[in-house]
């Protein structure tokens, strides 16, 4: 009796070997095939995470992306006639960071969300300045085993560049992006514009949509927190319709902060770019032209969403 109690043990421990030398390729197929299997993994990760991939194209500027009635350079976006642009593919969050993500990675300064603006964890992160956001993507980087796209005096760790700055600071000013990293980071205009615009096909429109996912300001109620239906608040991430990539909320709840400084005439020249407007704004200020600007150091209704360079 012992004798074949024995026999069972061996047998089952010989089984188990051949189901893990099974599971990890051994049963078949060559290692070019679990190479693309990895690659195809890695790829349905970003999806899973809430990325929409944005295929890349070229966009000829003109004055269709400028608001009708508005000739200010902030109302023009990104895409002015004369200039033409190229976007690589990359990938872009669907929804604004929210409280709960940034709280994973970092803590807030003097201020920071509450119950009066709006408060929980699926509520997009605000009273973060640009200096915050290069923080967070590189810190969640890390984390995931990426490659950090944000230098500081050379070096790519947060922990290094020590105390986020409360007033406008060179050192930090002067950080440099490595877009060939796998990385998160912000949006450049363009990268905003274009995906907030639908991409490709939203962008070669004829008349292309003035707001994230509508072209009236009579339908913007359904797709964005504005002056006229927010109550003066924040709200939490995609409770309204996306646009028709679908990203949400690329109009109007918070400003979102993008990479790189203003290069339009009319926005000072050391300040960063935000875009979508923010709860507060009246429509024509939460529209795809609209360009934001403040000092890095920021720390008012402003949020961001993150991307990854598609490689």
């Amino acid at each position: 009796m012992k004798k074949s109690v024995w026999f069972y043990v061996i047998l089952a421990v010989m089984f188990a070997v051949g189901v893990v030398l099974t599971s990890c390729g051994g049963g078949g197929g060559s290692d070019d095939d679990d190479e693309v299997s990895v690659a195809e993994r890695a790829g349905s990760v970003i999806e899973l995470l809430g990325f929409v991939r944005v295929e890349g194209g070229t966009v000829v500027g003109g004055d269709k992306f400028t608001l009708a009635g508005h000739t200010e350079d902030r109302f023009k976006g990104a895409f002015v006639a004369g200039r033409t642009v190229t976007i690589s593919s990359f990938y872009i969050c669907d929804h604004e960071v929210t409280q709960g993500e940034y709280e994973q990675y970092c803590i807030y300064g003097r201020n920071q969300p509450n119950t009066i603006y709006g408060l929980g964890e699926n509520y997009p992160v605000y009273r973060v300045s640009w200096y915050d956001a290069l923080v967070y993507c590189n810190k969640r980087s890390i984390a995931e085993g990426l490659t950090p796209c944000y230098r500081i005096n050379g070096s790519a760790d947060p922990d290094e560049w020590g105390s986020v700055p409360a007033d406008n600071d060179e050192v930090w000013n002067s950080a440099s992006c490595d877009f060939r990293a796998n990385g998160y980071r912000l949006p450049t205009e363009v990268e905003w514009e274009y995906a907030a615009r639908g991409g490709s096909s939203g962008c070669a429109k004829e008349n292309p949509n003035k707001y994230a996912g509508c072209d009236d300001s009579e339908s913007l109620e359904n797709y964005a927190w504005y002056s006229g239906n927010s109550g003066t608040k924040v709200h939490e991430v995609k409770m309204k319709n996306p646009n028709g990539i679908d990203l949400y909320d690329m109009s109007g709840n918070v400003y979102e902060w993008c990479w790189g400084l203003s290069l339009i005439d009319d926005l000072p020249h050391l300040h960063r770019i935000t875009r979508g407007g923010y709860y507060n704004y009246e429509a024509s200020k939460c529209s795809l032209s609209w360009r934001g600007s403040f000092p890095p150091q920021y720390r008012g209704v402003a949020g961001f969403r993150v991307v990854r360079s598609s490689l």
